[in-house]
């Protein structure tokens, strides 16, 4: 009988932690992104950069009638080929690039402001058309469902350092999305 209880404990424990949603977070959150990639022609000059990029969720704003938070961004090193190009000061209002929101679906969507983008590397964030709603993250999803092109083929959960879990999301392309924190390749 105890043995039965303990299975039925622990089960319904599983069942009740994982559905604790953990949405996208609103404000004080960063994240950084390094963006690298060779430069040249063959029998020329070639060089190998490195951008440090460090992002963070700024100001609230309005949109289309719809509450945003900003991103800003801001350039924090660079170096290229072999010898280190600098550390960067940060300018605490950062550069505004665009914003997000999350809906009531689980839902994170973006926008990227015209004429904005991260400057002079590449980044995820460039790839969002300007001045237009793009959905990036639903969290809703479920095994078997598509987002775009790619099949997501798993869902579990994964246990970040401070011991708590959020659900992951594993998709056909390798891509990994992990609840209320984003993807593993950047915005």
């Amino acid at each position: 009988m105890r043995k039965i209880f303990a299975i039925l404990f622990l089960f319904g424990w599983y069942v009740v932690h994982a559905q604790t949603y953990h949405p996208f977070p609103t404000h004080d959150a960063w994240w950084s992104e390094e963006a690298s990639y060779y430069e040249g022609s063959p029998g020329g000059n070639s060089a190998y950069h490195h951008d440090g990029l460090l992002f963070g969720l700024s100001t609230d704003t309005t949109f289309d009638s719809k509450q945003y938070i900003n991103i800003a961004y801001w350039h924090s090193y660079f170096y290229y080929e072999q010898s280190w190009g600098a550390n960067l000061p940060l300018n605490v209002a950062g550069n505004k690039i665009g914003c997000l929101r999350e809906d009531s679906s689980r839902k994170v969507w973006a926008i990227r402001y015209t004429n904005s983008g991260v400057d002079g590397v590449t980044s995820y964030f460039n790839a969002l058309p300007e001045d237009s709603e793009l959905l990036i993250y639903d969290f809703s999803l479920s095994v078997g469902a598509y987002f775009g092109n790619y099949q997501l083929i798993s869902n579990d959960s994964v246990q970040l350092l401070d011991g708590s879990y959020r659900r992951r999301f594993i998709f056909d392309n390798g891509n990994t999305w992990i609840e209320g924190l984003g993807s593993h390749v950047g915005l």
